[in-house]
Parts: C-alpha cells; structure tokens; sequence
C-alpha cells in the first residue's frame, strides 16, 4: 500500500468519524430506527445483508452500516432500497406501520426481475418453461 493510499484511507476514516460523531440525538435515533426498520424488511424479502448488498451492488459493509445507525443514508437511497425490498419509502421512514399492498417482494419476483436482465433469447426460454408449467394439469 503507497503512503498516498494510506492517507486517503485514513483522511476518509477521520472524515466519516466526524461525519457520524456530528449527529445531534434526534438524528442518531433517527438512524438507529430508520436502521433497524430497514433491516426488518431486509429480512421479510429473504435478503441476507450480503445478498442486497449484491443485488444493490453496493458494500455490505454499507448496508450493515445503514442497518446499525452508524451511517446515515442518503434521501437518494430511499426508493431504491423500498423497491428492492417490496416496502415503500413511508414504511422505511415510519409513516405507515402497514406494509405496501404488495409486501416484500417474493423470491419468485425477484427471480422474475432478475431473468428480465438477460438476453431476449433467454427470457424467451424461461417464458416457454413457465407456460409449459401452468398449462400441464394441476399434478404439481
């Protein structure tokens, strides 16, 4: 490791250090449930924090942050962790004890999202298979 990277590193530690001990009390608690509501939904989608991190494409090291209170998460953030994990923005804010009328994302959608990544060819077959299945009798 160069002396560069190494201060870097540790410019950006004592960055972030002073970037969380600046948290007022309200904010912490703030965190701290935004955090522990988010981890909660985590869970309920069958995310482990590694999984999300990948499917994010983000550090787990972030998403166990977040998780904990420790790093506050950016407003950008928001939607993009309600939609992976089926939830809405109010329901990781605390706005709404009810969960969104369509719940976490099952294993199946995110499945289904993922395949809607590759290549038309693929998604061709994978649609084939799907149709064969549900129109075969109801023996399965």
């Amino acid at each position: 490791m160069t002396i560069c990277h190494q201060v870097n590193h540790q410019t950006a530690f004592f960055i972030m250090s002073i970037y969380t001990l600046t948290m007022s009390d309200n904010e912490h608690e703030f965190f701290e449930q935004l955090g522990s509501r988010l981890a909660t939904a985590r869970k309920a989608a069958g995310f482990t924090q590694q999984a999300l991190a990948d499917h994010l494409d983000m550090a787990q090291t972030v998403i166990a942050s977040y998780e904990t209170g420790r790093r506050r998460m950016p407003v950008s953030q928001l939607e993009i962790f309600a939609q992976a994990l089926g939830v809405s923005i109010s329901h990781l804010l605390g706005l709404s004890e009810a969960k969104s009328k369509r719940g976490p994302a099952t294993k199946l959608q995110r499945q289904m999202q993922e395949a809607s990544k590759l290549p038309r060819s693929e998604q061709q077959l994978i649609s084939k298979l799907l149709e064969r299945f549900l129109n075969e009798p109801a023996s399965h």
